[in-house]
């Protein structure tokens, strides 16, 4: 079997490794409890543009939405002419772009980056109720934007970045986005582990020559709802864009290479080192919970990390194979 000890590749950038990606978000993940109470703190603050800069964190935070920029804008064709729309972002909301639902819920949705149309949810109280203030100004003052100073100041990216680099050092506001879709995919391999284990226990009953092609697809299968879950919440036009450039790949790695799950997303990404030693018959020894027991099976020997990779490539839509 191969092992990955190290993890140097370009990763959606040509210069930000996925090495330094990962240590980034290990960062981002052991000061989250502390940045979480900074943002409470500000949101309280008696300066509106540091209120605002906590609001707005708090939003991509939950969300994973992009910040956005005024004057951000896409070209899309209606009725055979193409025709200029803004897109929008967390700094740039409408109060058409806000539904309350209730005390503790609250629903976006805008035209975001290239014109997709991007959906979110917030639960948190104490956000919902600043934010439903604010939109509540905007609409008796005719703003087209939600996050407006009380003397009429638009709040822009330019403020976000300047909170970020006096408050996070270290931090990019897109390292947000990537937690918030690496938490996605940790989720959806939690929630879905036990029927992918039920179905692997069938196809193992049968004993069948092609018994690890069948596992790796199960396996497969589970992997890319877990892609297409985080794609969903990141509002991407393409999962490939999630899989390269959000998520953190030592979360699927761990899952290849154990089978089973961490409690919490710290536990799988901050502890231990990323390696790969992918095996089928494992997954078929946790389905069966009987390590003892012995299944043999015609199909091909996982020898390298270079056949490992070949079974895998099919997990990603750029047909590379690399992980």
């Amino acid at each position: 079997m191969g092992n990955i000890k190290e993890i140097n590749d370009l990763f959606g950038n040509k210069s930000y490794t996925l090495a330094k990606k990962i240590k980034s978000q290990k960062k981002l993940i052991n000061k989250y409890n502390t940045i979480v109470k900074k943002i409470q703190k500000d949101m309280t603050s008696d300066e509106e543009v540091v209120k605002l800069s906590a609001v707005i964190t708090s939003i991509i935070m939950e969300t994973g939405i992009r910040p956005g920029q005024i004057g951000n804008r896409v070209v899309r064709v209606v009725k055979g002419k193409d025709v200029e729309i803004e897109t929008f972002g967390a700094t740039t909301l409408s109060p058409s772009h806000v539904k309350f639902v209730k005390a503790n819920f609250a629903e976006l949705k805008f035209e975001g980056k290239k014109g997709t149309v991007n959906t979110a949810s917030l639960s948190n109280k104490d956000l919902i109720k600043v934010l439903k203030d604010y939109v509540n100004n905007a609409l008796k003052s005719g703003s087209d934007y939600i996050f407006v100073t009380r003397e009429g100041k638009q709040y822009t990216y330019q403020d976000l970045t300047k909170y970020f680099r006096k408050n996070f050092k270290g931090f990019k506001i897109t390292d947000f986005r990537k937690l918030r879709a690496t938490q996605e995919v940790f989720d959806a391999l939690n929630e879905d582990r036990s029927e992918m284990l039920r179905q692997i226990k069938e196809v193992a009953k049968e004993e069948t020559e092609d018994l690890t092609q069948r596992v790796v697809e199960i396996i497969a299968s589970t992997i890319n709802n877990a892609h297409e879950r985080a794609q969903v919440a990141l509002s991407h036009d393409s999962s490939s864009t999630t899989q390269k450039a959000y998520i953190n790949p030592q979360v699927l790695l761990r899952f290849l290479s154990t089978a089973t799950m961490q409690k919490t997303l710290k536990d799988c990404v901050v502890a231990g080192k990323t390696k790969l030693h992918f095996d089928p018959m494992m997954f078929i020894r946790e389905a069966q919970k009987t390590a003892s027991r012995k299944f043999f099976y015609t199909g091909s020997k996982l020898e390298s990390l270079e056949t490992t990779i070949d079974i895998l490539e099919h997990l990603f839509d750029d047909g590379s194979g690399r992980i």
